[in-house]
């Protein structure tokens, strides 16, 4: 997060967790129940946020560690999100592959020459899938 202006009764901040209004909603929520804030202007497209405030009521100081903390936390929150969608996807593509290979060989066994065919196609695509999302990793 970073504090673009700030005056007396007034903050504007900006953190890229601002620009989707989906993630940005939850922070303006939680900024509105602070006691001495009397409005809350978001603009996902600027990522920003304008915040005014009774100064009797809330420091500054204090307002901008909220802030940041907000912030941080929504932030981090949305990167796991991504990092367990993203395990979710890995392993579903891991699962395509142990299965179509299982398909594959017990189709053979059993003479079945299609099935046999269109599982190993099947097996070709959820391989190629794992070594181009894991191209980095795997051939280094």
């Amino acid at each position: 997060m970073v504090l673009v202006n700030a005056v007396t009764g007034r903050l504007r901040v900006r953190s890229p967790i601002l620009r989707t209004r989906r993630a940005a909603e939850p922070i303006e929520a939680e900024v509105r129940a602070i006691p001495g804030v009397s409005e809350v202007r978001l603009n996902p497209a600027a990522a920003s946020l304008v915040v005014l405030y009774d100064p009797q009521q809330v420091e500054m100081e204090a307002l901008e560690e909220r802030l940041e903390r907000l912030c941080t936390d929504h932030q981090a929150r949305a990167q796991r999100r991504r990092r367990d969608l993203s395990r979710q996807i890995n392993l579903a593509g891991k699962v395509g592959m142990i299965t179509t290979l299982a398909g594959t060989i017990g189709y053979a066994y059993l003479g079945s020459k299609k099935t046999h065919e269109r599982m190993g196609w099947a097996f070709l695509a959820f391989t190629a899938y794992h070594l181009l999302r894991n191209r980095g990793t795997l051939l280094r």
